[in-house]
């Protein structure tokens, strides 16, 4: 949590806690690494107005959509005007021994295949490196 690109928002109203929102910000390009909104509160616009906030062009990961849950969340991003992107992406193993995650990447702008090798570069350079500790 000490890297300058790395930001971790707490996420609040009048009710209090409503979820966190972690992300990071390089030059030109920022990636959504989380967003938990409380299960209370969801469906209340609260994930849409957290990610207003957060600067394009942007991109994030999700699961391959496989059930509705899956689906539910492909949505909601594409509803805060992500599209998918059709470049292939895996996620490292976090522990050694785990298989890769293949998942999906959307944006926000639609991103070029000239981006996404800058993203893939930078998500490699940044949050995947700390797999390592």
């Amino acid at each position: 949590m000490q890297d300058a690109a790395f930001h971790c928002l707490h996420l609040a109203d009048a009710q209090g806690f409503v979820g966190l929102l972690c992300y990071w910000q390089w030059d030109k390009l920022c990636y959504v690494e989380h967003l938990a909104i409380v299960p209370g509160r969801r469906g209340q616009g609260l994930g849409h107005l957290a990610l207003q906030h957060v600067p394009a062009p942007t991109v994030l990961e999700i699961e391959p959509v496989v059930d509705e849950q899956t689906a539910r969340r492909l949505r909601f991003y594409e509803s805060c005007g992500f599209v998918r992107l059709s470049q292939p992406h895996v996620q490292l193993a976090y522990q050694a021994g785990q298989p890769d995650v293949p998942l999906w990447l959307l944006s926000r702008p639609a991103m070029s295949a000239q981006m996404v090798a800058g993203f893939e570069r930078l998500f490699h350079a940044g949050p995947m490196r700390y797999r390592e500790i």
